[in-house]
């Protein structure tokens, strides 16, 4: 797994449309 995966994952349990912009990242 990934940091960056696990950084998502975490943000994304607290409810932060983070993962959308990593999403594009990836």
């Amino acid at each position: 797994l990934n940091a960056a995966y696990l950084a998502v994952h975490r943000d994304a349990m607290l409810g932060r449309p983070l993962w959308l912009k990593t999403s594009s990242l990836s």
